[in-house]
Protein backbone atom coordinates (compact mmCIF):
# COMPACT_ATOMS: atom_id res chain seq x y z
CA UNK A 1 0.00 0.00 0.00
CA UNK A 2 1.25 3.32 -0.55
CA UNK A 3 2.84 6.09 2.42
CA UNK A 4 0.91 6.73 5.05
CA UNK A 5 -1.16 10.11 4.15
CA UNK A 6 -0.59 13.18 5.96
CA UNK A 7 -4.68 13.24 6.14
CA UNK A 8 -7.53 11.19 5.63
CA UNK A 9 -11.10 12.28 5.31
CA UNK A 10 -14.77 10.94 5.43
CA UNK A 11 -15.84 8.65 2.76
CA UNK A 12 -17.09 9.38 -0.61
CA UNK A 13 -20.59 8.65 -1.36
CA UNK A 14 -19.84 6.35 -4.05
CA UNK A 15 -17.71 4.11 -1.42
CA UNK A 16 -19.80 3.81 1.73
CA UNK A 17 -23.24 4.45 0.14
CA UNK A 18 -23.80 7.31 2.35
CA UNK A 19 -23.94 11.05 1.41
CA UNK A 20 -20.19 12.41 3.02
CA UNK A 21 -18.39 15.80 3.49
CA UNK A 22 -14.99 16.54 3.13
CA UNK A 23 -15.16 16.77 6.64
CA UNK A 24 -10.70 18.17 6.87
CA UNK A 25 -9.19 18.69 3.73
CA UNK A 26 -6.03 20.32 5.30
CA UNK A 27 -5.22 21.90 2.02
CA UNK A 28 -1.96 23.52 2.07
CA UNK A 29 -3.07 27.66 0.19
CA UNK A 30 -1.20 27.91 -3.04
CA UNK A 31 -0.70 24.38 -3.41
CA UNK A 32 -0.84 22.54 -6.18
CA UNK A 33 -2.24 19.53 -6.19
CA UNK A 34 -3.80 16.19 -8.40
CA UNK A 35 -6.95 15.29 -7.98
CA UNK A 36 -8.55 12.01 -8.62
CA UNK A 37 -12.07 10.87 -8.66
CA UNK A 38 -14.05 8.50 -8.42
CA UNK A 39 -15.61 6.74 -11.25
CA UNK A 40 -17.33 3.90 -9.49
CA UNK A 41 -15.03 1.70 -11.89
CA UNK A 42 -12.13 -0.27 -10.50
CA UNK A 43 -8.79 1.36 -10.83
CA UNK A 44 -10.67 4.04 -13.71
CA UNK A 45 -10.73 7.83 -11.65
CA UNK A 46 -11.24 11.06 -12.97
CA UNK A 47 -8.07 13.36 -13.44
CA UNK A 48 -7.25 16.41 -12.44
CA UNK A 49 -5.38 19.89 -10.91
CA UNK A 50 -6.35 22.20 -8.28
CA UNK A 51 -4.37 25.20 -7.15
CA UNK A 52 -5.45 25.34 -3.12
CA UNK A 53 -6.98 29.31 -2.55
CA UNK A 54 -7.65 28.03 0.74
CA UNK A 55 -7.74 24.73 3.27
CA UNK A 56 -10.63 23.78 1.33
CA UNK A 57 -10.96 24.93 -1.87
CA UNK A 58 -9.52 26.28 -4.93
CA UNK A 59 -9.13 26.85 -8.82
CA UNK A 60 -9.80 23.10 -10.49
CA UNK A 61 -8.90 22.37 -14.06
CA UNK A 62 -9.79 19.63 -15.73
CA UNK A 63 -11.14 18.04 -19.31
CA UNK A 64 -14.81 16.07 -19.07
CA UNK A 65 -15.66 14.36 -22.19
CA UNK A 66 -19.33 15.83 -23.16
CA UNK A 67 -21.07 14.52 -25.75
CA UNK A 68 -18.00 13.78 -28.46
CA UNK A 69 -15.86 16.85 -27.50
CA UNK A 70 -12.82 16.92 -24.35
CA UNK A 71 -14.09 20.55 -22.76
CA UNK A 72 -11.38 21.92 -20.54
CA UNK A 73 -13.45 23.23 -17.15
CA UNK A 74 -11.83 25.64 -15.13
CA UNK A 75 -13.92 26.12 -12.08
CA UNK A 76 -13.89 26.97 -8.37
CA UNK A 77 -14.07 23.38 -6.27
CA UNK A 78 -15.26 23.37 -3.18
CA UNK A 79 -13.88 20.27 -1.83
CA UNK A 80 -15.99 19.91 1.40
CA UNK A 81 -19.01 18.82 -1.44
CA UNK A 82 -16.93 16.84 -3.63
CA UNK A 83 -18.32 13.97 -3.48
CA UNK A 84 -16.63 11.55 -6.02
CA UNK A 85 -13.06 12.81 -4.74
CA UNK A 86 -10.88 10.04 -3.67
CA UNK A 87 -7.31 11.77 -3.66
CA UNK A 88 -5.56 14.79 -3.23
CA UNK A 89 -1.60 14.60 -4.11
CA UNK A 90 0.20 17.81 -3.06
CA UNK A 91 2.39 18.46 -6.72
CA UNK A 92 4.45 21.87 -5.25
CA UNK A 93 3.64 25.20 -4.33
CA UNK A 94 2.54 28.16 -6.79
CA UNK A 95 4.04 31.74 -6.13
CA UNK A 96 1.21 33.61 -6.03
CA UNK A 97 -2.54 33.19 -6.21
CA UNK A 98 -3.12 36.40 -7.56
CA UNK A 99 -5.89 37.00 -10.13
CA UNK A 100 -2.71 37.92 -12.29
CA UNK A 101 -1.02 34.93 -11.46
CA UNK A 102 -3.94 32.84 -12.02
CA UNK A 103 -4.87 34.06 -15.18
CA UNK A 104 -1.13 33.39 -16.33
CA UNK A 105 -1.58 29.70 -15.61
CA UNK A 106 -5.23 29.35 -17.03
CA UNK A 107 -3.59 30.77 -20.11
CA UNK A 108 -0.71 28.46 -20.16
CA UNK A 109 -3.43 25.20 -19.37
CA UNK A 110 -5.73 26.65 -21.80
CA UNK A 111 -2.38 26.09 -24.30
CA UNK A 112 -1.97 22.55 -23.46
CA UNK A 113 -1.80 20.07 -26.61
CA UNK A 114 -2.19 16.32 -26.10
CA UNK A 115 -0.57 14.05 -28.74
CA UNK A 116 -2.62 11.04 -29.43
CA UNK A 117 -5.66 9.90 -27.75
CA UNK A 118 -6.81 11.93 -25.04
CA UNK A 119 -8.21 11.38 -22.00
CA UNK A 120 -8.41 13.46 -18.20
CA UNK A 121 -5.35 11.34 -17.26
CA UNK A 122 -3.11 12.35 -20.44
CA UNK A 123 -3.83 15.80 -20.12
CA UNK A 124 -3.86 16.51 -16.74
CA UNK A 125 -0.08 15.12 -16.92
CA UNK A 126 0.80 17.20 -19.99
CA UNK A 127 -0.45 19.59 -18.13
CA UNK A 128 1.53 18.88 -14.76
CA UNK A 129 4.28 18.58 -17.46
CA UNK A 130 3.73 21.83 -18.74
CA UNK A 131 3.46 23.65 -15.63
CA UNK A 132 6.59 22.30 -13.91
CA UNK A 133 8.18 23.27 -17.93
CA UNK A 134 6.68 27.14 -17.55
CA UNK A 135 8.16 27.14 -13.78
CA UNK A 136 5.34 27.75 -12.01
CA UNK A 137 5.10 24.96 -9.19
CA UNK A 138 9.48 24.75 -9.38
CA UNK A 139 9.35 20.72 -10.32
CA UNK A 140 12.15 19.78 -12.87
CA UNK A 141 9.59 19.03 -15.70
CA UNK A 142 10.65 15.17 -17.04
CA UNK A 143 8.56 12.55 -17.55
CA UNK A 144 10.18 10.20 -15.57
CA UNK A 145 8.96 11.98 -12.60
CA UNK A 146 5.60 12.69 -14.44
CA UNK A 147 4.81 9.03 -14.53
CA UNK A 148 6.42 8.89 -10.71
CA UNK A 149 3.39 11.18 -9.84
CA UNK A 150 0.89 9.31 -11.58
CA UNK A 151 1.94 5.88 -9.73
CA UNK A 152 1.74 7.71 -6.60
CA UNK A 153 -1.62 9.20 -7.24
CA UNK A 154 -3.32 5.86 -8.53
CA UNK A 155 -1.74 4.28 -5.27
CA UNK A 156 -2.92 6.75 -3.24
CA UNK A 157 -6.56 6.91 -4.68
CA UNK A 158 -6.24 2.81 -4.69
CA UNK A 159 -5.89 3.34 -0.92
CA UNK A 160 -8.73 6.07 -0.57
CA UNK A 161 -10.75 3.13 -2.30
CA UNK A 162 -9.93 0.25 -0.23
CA UNK A 163 -10.05 2.26 2.68
CA UNK A 164 -13.17 4.02 2.17
CA UNK A 165 -11.98 7.42 2.90
CA UNK A 166 -10.62 9.93 0.80
CA UNK A 167 -7.24 10.91 1.18
CA UNK A 168 -4.93 13.74 0.69
CA UNK A 169 -0.69 13.41 0.74
CA UNK A 170 2.15 14.74 -0.42
CA UNK A 171 4.04 13.67 -3.33
CA UNK A 172 7.80 12.55 -3.01
CA UNK A 173 8.60 14.93 -6.04
CA UNK A 174 6.48 17.93 -4.27
CA UNK A 175 8.86 20.92 -3.94
CA UNK A 176 8.43 22.53 -1.24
Amino acid sequence: MFKQPESAIAAPKSLSGASRKFACPKLERKGLYMLLGDKELPDEYHWGLLVATDGSSGISFHRSLIGQEWKLIIEHKNLTEASDLLAALKLGVVEDISDKWVQRMKESIRAVRVQGELTCRIWALTALYELANEGFIGMMAEWERIRSIELEAKYLAQDAWVTKRALVARSKWSVP
